[in-house]
């Protein structure tokens, strides 16, 4: 799921448009970093609880913003969680690895 636009995204991308702010504002405003929020927004964590809590907190949400922020996060956590990898059929090989000839060490 990473890389893609989340739920999560478009919401939080539309509260921060209303609100004239851009992800480090918000992360400001919400006390959180803008590591974990991007991370959130991009599908690659899970939003942690505190941090939906202090969105609807500080940015005053109606009850249908609520909703929506809720829907947004559980329609995401579906999608992350749905992403599976099976290691029971991978090839045990051993791989060898070499440097990276355009890497400058």
């Amino acid at each position: 799921m990473c890389n893609q636009s989340t739920n999560l995204r478009r919401f939080l991308r539309k509260l921060r448009i209303t609100h004239n702010e851009n992800l480090f504002e918000m992360t400001k405003r919400i006390d959180t970093e803008v590591t974990l929020l991007s991370k959130a927004e991009d599908g690659k964590i899970e939003v942690p609880p505190y941090v939906i809590d202090r969105i609807e907190r500080v940015y005053n949400l109606s009850e249908n913003e609520r909703i929506d922020l809720r829907q947004a996060v559980e329609h995401d956590k579906k999608l992350f969680n749905s992403v599976a990898v099976d290691f029971d059929n991978t090839n045990n090989a051993a791989y060898t690895m070499s440097p990276n000839p355009n890497r400058k060490y």
